[in-house]
This record gives structure tokens, sequence and C-alpha cells, in this order.
């Protein structure tokens, strides 16, 4: 969900208190897709409003991801054999697993600026 003020911006990163936020601005904006990058904001609306997010540490932000994906109730158009195959796997094994991590950080991954660099396998 992203929000756009009078002269400002709200970009929300996935898992990261991104709806609270948006309550307390008033709600999303209608027509902005609700993850976009800034990047996309800056060409859609044309100008250079101020821009803030909120950040989350990377391990809770982890945690709550994969609780979201194994723990949500299913909806019509969830991909359920990627939702099976997520549940089927551990904790550990799910942040290690090349199919689900790239999809948690995407987000920094849009803007060529991935949120997560380094060794995964340290996370086990």
């Amino acid at each position: 969900m992203t929000v756009v003020g009078k002269d400002f911006v709200f970009v929300h990163v996935p898992k990261s208190a991104g709806k609270s936020v948006a309550a307390f601005l008033g709600g999303t904006t209608k027509g902005i897709p609700g993850h976009a990058p800034l990047w996309y904001l800056r060409q859609s609306l044309g100008v250079h409003h101020f821009a803030f997010g909120t950040v989350r540490n990377p391990w809770a932000r982890m945690v709550s991801a994969y609780m979201f994906i194994t723990q949500k109730p299913l909806r019509r158009n969830d991909p359920i054999d990627e939702i099976n195959r997520a549940k089927s796997l551990s904790f550990k094994d799910w942040l290690l697993h090349d199919e689900f991590f790239p999809k948690t950080m995407s987000f920094g991954a849009k803007t060529g600026n991935p949120a997560f660099n380094g060794d995964r396998s340290r996370f086990g």
C-alpha cells in the first residue's frame, strides 16, 4: 500500500508495519500499486515528493513473512502449490530455499538494490 499526500509519499516495505502507518495517514491512494518502488512512484507522479518508509529488524521481518505464508487462510487466487511447499519447510529451510527467499526480499530487488546481500547460511 502506498499513501500519497500533498507533499509526501509513504513507500510501504512489505512486512514493516505499512498497514498501520497507512491507516494513520488516512488510507491508501487509489490507482497506485500496493508495494510500488520509489522510482515508479516518482515516474508516475511526475514530481519528487518527500518520501519515507518504515524498516524492521530483518530477522523479525523474515519470521513475519514465513508466518504470513504458512498460517494465513487460503484465498481464491493464492498460489496453492507454492504455499503448500512453503508449509512443508521448516523456517530455516524456507530461508535457505531459493524459490522463496528472493520473493521475501523482492522489494529492494525491483530497484536493483537488494535488501539483503550476504550469506544466508548463517541464518540457520
